[in-house]
C-alpha cells in the first residue's frame, strides 16, 4: 500500500513537470529564419512631381483654381426671371366676359320672341290647316269606301260562277289600288303640313328680322371689339415682357460684365431671345414658336453651337444667330424617340452640307 501511494505521488510530479515544459515551449517567440539581403529603394513622390517638366504649369492651375473658388464665393447669387407668358386665351376671356351677358341675352330674348310668334300664327291658321287637310281626306275617301265594299262582298257580286283563284287576283288588284290612293293622300296631305309650316317660319322671320338683323350687327360689332381689346392687352403684355428682359439682361451685365442671352421659351406662341452686349446695346432673335415635345436638350445644344461658331471665328451676333437657327432646324426635324420629351435631331443638316 505505501508502494502505491509513493508511486502515485512520482506520476503526478512527472505529469506538472511536463506541463511546465509545454507551456513554456508554447509561448516562447519563434526564432527567426535569417534572410538573405535585398536592395531597398526610397522614393519620395513630392521629389518626382517637381522634377516633371509640367510640374510649373500644375502649380499655376491649381493657384488659378483656388483663386476661382473665392471668386466664386463672393459672386452674389443669381436672380431668376420668369415674365408672364402672353398667350391668347387669357385676354379673349377677359374682354368675353365683359359683353357675354348682353350679347347671349340679348340673344335668348330673340329665340324666346320667335317662339312665341311661331305659336300665335299657329294657333291664327290651325283651323285652315285642319280644313285643307279634311278636304283633301274627303277626296280620297268615297273612292278607299268603295275600294273596301267590292273587297267585302266579292263573293256575293260574282256568285259561285267565279273560282277562288280568279275572287283572289281580284282583291289583289283592289288591295293594290286602294294602297295607291292611300299613299297619295298621305303625300298631298305632308306637302301641306311642309307648305303650312313655311308658310308659319315666314310670317315669324318677317317679323324678326329687324330685331335679327340688330342683334347680328351688335354681337359682329362686340366680337370684333372683344378681339381687338384682347390684342391690344396681349400687345402690352409682350410690351413688359421685353421690357422686363432687357432690364434683366443689363442687370446681368453690369454684375458680371459679359454679354447675356435671355431666352424666350417660356412664351406659349413666340420663342423671342435677347442678345445684349453692354455699350454695342443689344439685339432681338424673334421666330415663332414650334409645337412638339422633342426639346430634351435644346439649352445644350444651343450653347454648344454658339461655342462651336466661336472656335470658327464668327462674331458673337452672328454667332448666336447661326445656333438659334441650327436649334430650330433641329426641332422642325421632327425626330422622335422613346417615350416622352425626345432629343433634338442634331444631324438634321447633314445633306446639305454634303
Amino acid at each position: 500500500m505505501e508502494l502505491w501511494k509513493t508511486r502515485r505521488r512520482e506520476i503526478l510530479a512527472g505529469g506538472i513537470v511536463l506541463l511546465v515544459i509545454a507551456a513554456v515551449c508554447y509561448f516562447l517567440p519563434a526564432r527567426e529564419q535569417p534572410r538573405a539581403a535585398e536592395d531597398i529603394a526610397v522614393m519620395r513622390i513630392s521629389e518626382v512631381l517637381a522634377a516633371h517638366p509640367s510640374y510649373a504649369r500644375l502649380m499655376e492651375l491649381r493657384a488659378e483654381e483656388a483663386t476661382l473658388a473665392l471668386a466664386v464665393r463672393d459672386v452674389p447669387e443669381v436672380f431668376s426671371l420668369t415674365p408672364p407668358a402672353a398667350d391668347d386665351a387669357p385676354f379673349q376671356d377677359s374682354v368675353w366676359q365683359k359683353n357675354a351677358q348682353t350679347v347671349i341675352g340679348a340673344r335668348v330674348e330673340l329665340d324666346r320672341e320667335r317662339k312665341r310668334l311661331t305659336e300665335v300664327y299657329r294657333k291664327q291658321t290651325e283651323d285652315d290647316y285642319e280644313r285643307r287637310k279634311k278636304q283633301i281626306d274627303d277626296e280620297y275617301q268615297n273612292a278607299i269606301t268603295n275600294i273596301n265594299l267590292k273587297i267585302d262582298n266579292q263573293r256575293a257580286m260574282h256568285g259561285p260562277r267565279v273560282s277562288e283563284d280568279e275572287l283572289a287576283q281580284e282583291r289583289a288588284g283592289l288591295e293594290a289600288q286602294r294602297e295607291a290612293l292611300r299613299q297619295e293622300r298621305g303625300a298631298r296631305q305632308a306637302e301641306l303640313y311642309r307648305t303650312w309650316q313655311e308658310e308659319i317660319r315666314a310670317r315669324v322671320a318677317a317679323r324678326i328680322e329687324p330685331q335679327q338683323a340688330t342683334w347680328t350687327a351688335k354681337a359682329k360689332a362686340t366680337i370684333d371689339a372683344q378681339k381687338a381689346e384682347a390684342d391690344r392687352q396681349k400687345a402690352e403684355a409682350e410690351e413688359r415682357n421685353a421690357a422686363a428682359m432687357e432690364r434683366a439682361a443689363k442687370e446681368l451685365w453690369s454684375r458680371f460684365g459679359a454679354p447675356v442671352l435671355l431666352k424666350g421659351g417660356h412664351d406659349k406662341t413666340r420663342a423671342d431671345d435677347y442678345l445684349y452686349l453692354g455699350s454695342e446695346g443689344g439685339m432681338w432673335l424673334r421666330a415663332e414658336r414650334i409645337a412638339t415635345e422633342n426639346t430634351h436638350g435644346t439649352g445644350c445644344t444651343l450653347s454648344s453651337a454658339i461655342a462651336a461658331q466661336l472656335a470658327k471665328g464668327a462674331a458673337l451676333t452672328e454667332a448666336v444667330t447661326r445656333a438659334k437657327a441650327y436649334v430650330r432646324g433641329a426641332l422642325l426635324s421632327g425626330l422622335s424617340l422613346g417615350k416622352g420629351s425626345g432629343p433634338l435631331d442634331h444631324g438634321w443638316n447633314l445633306e446639305e452640307k454634303q
